[in-house]
């Protein structure tokens, strides 16, 4: 009985999340997908743009205030989200394992256990996968995404093509964004 229900799943995969494979998937998340980078940015362009009147203006001290403004609030910004990073990951030592849950997939669809949950989603229900430099982000929800680890770099392709072939468009290889 145990043998037929292995044979039901494609793949079973233990996955870790260690710190580095958290940090990678958090840039994505926050600035690839979520786009959080647009409001700092205007904010220093709108404060660039009023530092250049205000010096047409003759109005100095105004301009370089305002041009201080224009560089300071973007890196306060992302100098926040990488301290936010570091706190989440401080007490982990390198190469620790943060988070935990197994994963098995089947034509079907996927299910996923962890100590604290428990999720299945079909290829049609599921929002979007990602293939990112370190690990596959399967989104069952918007904002209620699972990570598969790159664990072994030939089972990790097939794992992906099994994806691609049951999510079709809803897979997207991100490996080569930014982060």
């Amino acid at each position: 009985m145990k043998n037929k229900a292995r044979e039901k799943y494609k793949f079973t995969v233990q996955t870790k999340i260690t710190p580095e494979i958290y940090i990678n998937f958090a840039k994505f998340d926050t600035f690839m997908l979520k786009k959080r980078w647009i409001f700092p940015a205007f904010v220093g362009v709108v404060f660039i743009t009023l530092a250049a009147t205000l010096y047409m203006m003759r109005l100095l001290l105004l301009a370089v205030t305002a041009g201080i403004v224009a560089i300071a609030f973007p890196m306060i910004y992302f100098n926040t989200f990488r301290k936010i990073m570091k706190e989440n990951t401080h007490y982990a030592p390198r190469g620790a394992v943060i988070d935990d849950y197994l994963v098995n997939m089947t034509d079907d669809g996927f299910e996923i256990y962890s100590e604290e949950e428990q999720a299945e989603c079909t290829w049609a229900d599921m929002e979007a996968a990602y293939r990112l430099s370190n690990c596959i982000a399967l989104y069952i929800k918007k904002d209620k995404p699972f990570l598969i680890s790159q664990f072994n770099e030939r089972r990790y392709e097939q794992i992906w093509a099994f994806i691609c072939e049951h999510a079709g468009n809803k897979a997207k290889d991100r490996q080569s964004s930014v982060f």
